[in-house]
């Protein structure tokens, strides 16, 4: 799979332990990313260095000068091309057993809401350190630390990346105009990052760095551009608890994104399956649970369901050949037999009936952990591979935001897989 995360680390003459964090990150944790470390050594070492990890997507920058910090990141920062961006320093290492870090931090993002997410650590300011332990695992924070910040690419581009003419102070930066721009900063503490902490500040600006005068330098500056009230609020590093942690996906866009595909179908027949309480225009809404009850699956836990027919994804009560369509938005994923299901979704289509299914990308998330109800797990490439086997043409596949796979399908007019087996199974016995 293409890499989906750019995690940029800037470096500066610390090779020792850009190799601890490089070697550790990719030991301990398993993800579609690629990494850019940017060189401001400009000595050619680093790239040399990188030869030996043998990993396919990864990249040396080396700038003219030393960038710094901020100019760094705004150069990885302007050619990535990635849904995800990562800023990270390069004093840190990655712990054993954190397979699912990254899944972990990105699940968040599939919340529109969320601008911003990052670990705990040893060895950081604020509520994202280990030691706050009255915070809980998953809360919303007034400020987040640049030690690894991650992030949507087009939310850190529209933000304009970092504000190189402060003389400090990005992190809390950032996190003010986030929050002024109406987002939410969030922290996972089930992610955690091992930070040394200060290394190249102090190898190059010695006792000036995080001192109190340039502490008073870069809290000056802040408070000039953004006003007290905004830097006292963020300085404080507050926290509450948020009701979006189980958040994977963006409701409204997709909702959209089935409304944009049915415009097409205006005045034709066809169902929504596992329904709840969504509806598209005039598709008829179909649900295991009756009509004005709650208690669904996966984000319809707490919904009343609105639906027309009431019967099961696997069974559905329409004759073979009927239906121009059919919508199911995470369904699949609920289901204890997908191979009956999609035979039965193909018997009630038309011959050139559509499919339209969305479901968790489990390159992307932790999917069988998020929720309890998911029997199965999918990705783009077995998704596609269980429509083909099933009697499908998948016409357009794609992964968006933040964990829904995207799919359009039409019915073939060769049986599915299964079916042929079965039938010359029948024949040889």
């Amino acid at each position: 799979m293409d890499p989906v995360l750019t995690i940029c680390i800037p470096t500066l003459h610390n090779p020792e332990q850009l190799g601890w964090c490089l070697t550790s990150l990719l030991k301990h944790t398993d993800y579609p990313y690629k990494i850019v470390v940017v060189d401001n050594g400009c000595a050619g070492l680093v790239k040399e260095d990188v030869k030996s990890l043998e990993f396919e997507h990864i990249e040396v920058l080396e700038p003219d000068c030393n960038l710094g910090w901020m100019g760094s990141i705004n150069l990885a920062l302007e050619q990535c091309d990635t849904m995800l961006f990562c800023m990270m320093n390069d004093d840190v290492c990655f712990l054993p057993g954190q397979k699912e870090y990254w899944r972990v931090l990105t699940t968040h993002l599939g919340d529109g809401r969320v601008g911003s997410v990052g670990p705990c650590s040893n060895y950081v300011a604020g509520t994202q350190s280990l030691m706050e332990l009255t915070t809980p695992d998953v809360f919303d924070a007034s400020l987040i630390i640049g030690v690894c910040n991650v992030m949507r690419t087009d939310t850190l581009k529209e933000l304009g990346g970092l504000d190189e003419s402060l003389p400090g102070g990005d992190d809390l930066d950032l996190s003010m105009r986030l929050l002024q721009a109406g987002m939410c900063i969030r922290i996972d503490k089930r992610a955690f990052l091992y930070h040394a902490g200060q290394q190249t500040g102090k190898r190059v600006q010695g006792e000036h760095w995080n001192s109190q005068w340039m502490q008073e330098l870069t809290n000056n500056a802040l408070v000039k551009k953004h006003g007290f009230k905004a830097w006292y609020e963020c300085y404080q590093a507050s926290w509450k608890d948020t009701d979006a942690v189980d958040t994977v996906r963006d409701e409204s866009s997709e909702h959209d994104w089935y409304e944009e595909q049915l415009e097409a179908f205006g005045g034709k027949i066809g169902v929504s399956l596992g329904c709840g309480s969504d509806r598209f225009g005039e598709t008829v809404g179909l649900d295991v649970r009756k009509n004005g009850s709650s208690g669904g699956a996966g984000g319809a836990k707490q919904t009343t369901v609105d639906s027309d027919v009431t019967a099961h994804a696997e069974s559905i009560p329409y004759m073979d050949s009927t239906q121009d369509y059919i919508v199911a938005g995470h369904v699949l994923e609920h289901l204890i037999d997908p191979e009956s299901a999609l035979a039965e979704w193909r018997r009630v289509l038309k011959s050139d009936g559509k499919l339209f299914l969305t479901a968790p990308n489990h390159e992307l998330l932790q999917t069988m952990l998020i929720d309890y109800t998911h029997v199965h797990a999918y990705t783009p490439v077995t998704l596609k591979r269980l429509l083909f086997n099933a009697g499908f043409i998948v016409e357009f596949c794609e992964s968006h935001a933040m964990g829904a796979i995207r799919i359009v399908a039409s019915k073939s007019p060769v049986p599915s897989a299964r079916a042929s087996i079965t039938k010359m199974e029948g024949v040889l016995a």
